[in-house]
């Protein structure tokens, strides 16, 4: 089917046989329109509009609406894919590709190769989409040079993941430089109309020490506000680099992320990005200042600055990682230690040894110290029931050099609140990491989460 079918009238409303195409003077290559003799007229009316099939839905229904026609219905001439759905899902694509990029030229690596999985997932969905069209019309050019983009897409991410893998972070920035050239490319045959042209440059980017910005990050639903992903991204790496940021919106490209590329007198850079903004026709959606990182005011304490007296918080039972796999333990058979003072540490600092309870040994005679009792006391909401302490034969921090993964939920059984219960707690992103060390112990470190009264806390 070449065109879209907007139905004005019922064709039960007309006379049989009274219908004929007509082209419009002022366009003869764009709509068409369906008439005919309404029953007991002379004169003719519009039945339907053919709009050309390279429109795209929205522009379709846009059309439309300013020629004040009220569609009762829609035929479109691609049902087996809406061009619109693989679009968005090219947009978003492109949206965290340049995460991606962000990432790397930040160093941040780990958000990198988590930014380029959602990349693919987005790319996934568009190849289904155009896979379904196809599957109908196998010589459709449109679609054809637009999968072939795709799959080169998704081989240069691929490669980009590789390299990120094995810490080489030019190789891996090339390569998502190249996906974005496949992924301009695709959304350019899908829709011309919108892609067909150089997209906007920054108005920010002559501004003094700016970075590159984010373009619509907005949603498919509602492109009026930013991706929460990629604002979660884009706001982290700021504050990381302790550098301030602005959220603004451009008259004609959407949405726009900004902020400097190294540290600056944060009011002479907004002043001077306020001005540019002002100048482009822009509005600021929200300023971000800079935040100094927790650990300025809560600095973290080095899980072996006590080595020899540490605290059970409980029993592990199991840990389950992002790939599914996991380890299991008997009840008693592993312990949940955590140096004193846990429960003072900032999120990400906190740092829990998983080791076998063989390990700990009775020191008769040894009193816990006075933030040992404070953690135990926090975590169980009682005071330690023994004066004694223990010793603990226990790797210390750099021992610790073999990473297993990252972990999504972890299984302990502990007495806090005075049951002996089991619960389960499931990590928020980012995961924590888990290392080995020797004599069977691990390390739980990284994320967001922290030892409180209430337990394991993202």
């Amino acid at each position: 089917m070449k065109w879209h079918h907007a139905t004005i009238r019922d064709s039960a409303d007309f006379t049989p046989g009274s219908f004929r195409t007509i082209r419009t003077p002022v366009d003869p290559d764009g709509p068409r329109f369906v008439i005919g003799r309404l029953v007991g007229q002379t004169t003719t009316s519009a039945q339907a509009v053919l709009i050309p099939a390279t429109w795209s839905h929205d522009h379709a229904r846009e059309w439309t609406s300013r020629q004040g026609w009220r569609v009762l219905r829609w035929t479109w001439a691609n049902p087996g894919v809406d061009v619109d759905r693989v679009s968005a899902a090219l947009r978003r694509a492109w949206n965290y590709n340049a995460q991606v990029r962000i990432d790397i030229e930040a160093g941040n690596y780990d958000l990198a190769r988590g930014a380029t999985s959602l990349v693919k997932m987005a790319l996934q969905s568009a190849a289904a989409g155009v896979g379904m069209e196809l599957r109908d019309n196998p010589d459709a050019e449109q679609f054809t040079t637009s999968q072939t983009h795709i799959r080169e897409a998704v081989a240069h991410l691929v490669q980009a993941d590789r390299n990120l893998a094995a810490g080489n972070a030019a190789a891996a920035l090339e390569a998502v430089e190249s996906a974005a050239g496949h992924l301009d490319q695709a959304l350019a045959r899908l829709d011309p109309q919108t892609y067909g042209k150089t997209p906007p440059q920054n108005p920010c980017s002559s501004a003094t020490n700016a970075a590159p910005a984010a373009w619509n990050p907005g949603p498919d639903d509602n492109p009026t506000r930013a991706d929460p992903k990629l604002r979660a991204y884009w706001i982290a790496d700021a504050r990381k680099r302790g550098v301030p940021a602005v959220e603004w919106r451009h008259p004609t490209a959407g949405l726009i992320l900004s902020s400097p590329k190294r540290k600056a007198s944060a009011a002479k850079w907004q002043a001077h990005v306020g001005e540019e903004i002002k100048r482009v026709g822009g509005k600021v959606v929200r300023w971000y200042p800079v935040r100094r990182p927790a650990t300025k005011r809560n600095p973290p304490a080095s899980p072996s600055s006590n080595p020899r007296q540490l605290v059970k918080l409980g029993d592990v039972l199991e840990l389950r990682f992002i790939d599914g796999k996991g380890f299991r333990w008997k009840r008693g058979e592993a312990a949940i230690l955590a140096p004193p003072g846990a429960e003072r540490l900032a999120a990400g600092h906190v740092h829990l040894l998983l080791c076998p309870v063989a390990a700990a040994k009775p020191a008769p005679g040894r009193k816990p110290g006075e933030k040992a009792a404070k953690t135990y006391q926090t975590w169980h909401a009682a005071m330690p029931a023994t004066s004694a302490g223990r010793r603990a034969e226990l790797p210390g921090p750099g021992e610790f050099g073999e990473r297993i993964g990252r972990v999504k939920s972890i299984v302990y059984f502990s007495k806090k609140w005075g049951t002996r219960e089991s619960y389960i707690h499931r990590f928020a992103e980012p995961y924590p990491i888990v290392s080995k060390g020797p004599r069977g112990c691990y390390d739980l470190h990284g994320g967001r989460f922290r030892v409180t009264s209430r337990g394991l806390v993202d």
